[in-house]
């Protein structure tokens, strides 16, 4: 099968989100040594999103070490933007495990790439600079994360079928402006996110499930714990519905339980 042919059939899994099997069958191939190194790179770094959505730390770390290593061995095989675009998964990678600053650095060379290419295209762009604004959030610049958000959401805004990722740009604003005790517009990004996804048909995603959380942390620091829990079960439900009893389900549980506990229940 062909790496087209295999990334056509984890597509197919994901849309039924049957995301165990999604991972079995990255693991396998991945392992697979008869595969070519360009292909089990590629699979490599779906395998690693699955555990980064996840929260498997340690499977994601050990993926990345390798995913390292095989870019390191494909020299010439990748092309100036291929190798940016991977190694921006690994920045993604580093700052989901709140390894914020291993994450700048490479965040700052992959720009230095993509701008310095006329091949890199806009929707590239967009993630970095969402990537970008989430760990400049992480290191307390909230002004300058604001600026990269607003900067992909004006990019996204022109491209065809980039729903989801409008979506999440919307939740990671309503983040800022959480922070910055503006929570009404923040519920206001996220209520937007969430409207985007159903219409889109991603209402059962993971996208749709971290932003119910977001939705969920704004009301807590509110004091609206009636609408905190209501979220954070919504989430719960979405979560396990994706990906089944991980890391991330039992962490939003953990947040449901302190809720309840704010509450008297």
């Amino acid at each position: 099968m062909t790496l087209e042919g295999k990334l056509a059939h984890l597509d197919s899994l994901y849309e039924q989100n049957k995301i165990d099997e999604a991972e079995k069958f990255l693991l396998d191939e991945v392992n697979d040594e008869t595969n070519s190194r360009m292909i089990r790179i590629s699979l490599n770094n779906e395998l690693m999103g699955i555990f980064r959505n996840k929260g498997n730390k340690d499977a994601c770390m050990k993926q990345l070490t390798q995913q390292l290593i095989w870019i390191a061995d494909a020299g010439e095989m990748l092309d100036p933007v291929s190798e940016a675009t991977l190694y921006l998964n690994i920045a993604n990678a580093y700052q989901a495990f709140d390894m914020a600053e291993e994450s700048y650095d490479i965040l700052c060379k992959v720009e230095d790439r993509y701008k310095s290419n006329s091949g890199t295209e806009p929707y590239h762009m967009a993630s970095l600079y969402n990537n970008k604004a989430v760990v400049l959030m992480k290191l307390k610049d909230l002004d300058q994360a604001e600026v990269y958000f607003k900067m992909a959401l004006k990019i996204l805004e022109t491209l065809r079928e980039s729903e989801d990722e409008i979506a999440v740009t919307y939740q990671n604003l309503s983040s800022i402006y959480s922070a910055k005790g503006r929570y009404q517009l923040a519920l206001d990004m996220t209520r937007r996110g969430e409207e985007l996804l159903q219409a889109a048909g991603w209402g059962v995603s993971y996208h749709a499930g971290a932003i119910a959380n977001s939705t969920a942390m704004i009301y807590h620091a509110m004091g609206d714990y009636e609408n905190a829990l209501a979220y954070f079960k919504k989430s719960a439900n979405i979560i396990l519905q994706v990906y089944g009893d991980c890391g991330l389900y039992r962490s939003i549980l953990e947040s449901m339980e302190a809720v309840k506990a704010k509450m008297g229940k």
